[in-house]
């Protein structure tokens, strides 16, 4: 063997060590992650705010329903009654009184110029108030932030929204 072949061998020795290091990391953290999601006693406490619940798999369409069908706001009470919004299914919808910034743009002294975001990871759907006046509720609770389920309402100001995903979405006009 010469220089060069003992060489390549110990580089490509610490390479797998490397791997196998990086790989044993993960697998730990993964397992304590796991640990924590876990823990026995969490079912007797109450969920976090903006927390997931542990069935919203169940609450949810199936990704490819979602990604057929799309997922809307209809307005449900104010000027623009029965209209449908499309919603980004990856990323921030905003919603508020502003044109400029907004997708969803809405009129009336009770919304504020960037007044709520719909925020998608591709999967679940939540509702943020951005520090608004007036507040954001679903189904009639003020919220900082919410998973937003299949039928749920979201008042801001005057107008109320019915969150719409898969075949019931229908065909939004915007």
């Amino acid at each position: 063997m010469t220089g060069t072949d003992i060489l390549f061998v110990v580089l490509l020795t610490v390479v797998v060590l490397l791997l196998a290091l990086m790989l044993g990391l993960q697998m730990r953290v993964a397992v304590k992650l796991k640990k924590m999601v876990n823990r026995p006693g969490e079912a007797d406490r109450p969920p976090l705010p903006g927390a997931m619940p542990a069935n919203v798999e169940q609450q949810l369409p199936e990704p490819a329903e979602m990604a057929f069908y799309g997922s809307v706001l209809r307005v449900e009470m104010g000027e623009d009654r029965g209209q449908m919004f499309k919603l980004r299914q990856r990323g921030s919808t905003w919603i508020g009184r502003d044109n400029n910034v907004n997708d969803i743009v809405l009129t009336g002294s009770s919304v504020s110029r960037r007044h709520s975001r719909i925020e998608s990871d591709g999967r679940n759907f939540f509702v943020h108030d951005t520090g608004s006046t007036n507040g954001t509720f679903v189904n009639g609770q003020r919220i900082s932030t919410s998973l937003l389920r299949h039928g749920d309402t979201i008042t801001i100001g005057s107008v109320v929204f019915r969150f719409l995903v898969g075949p019931e979405a229908g065909s939004p006009q915007h």
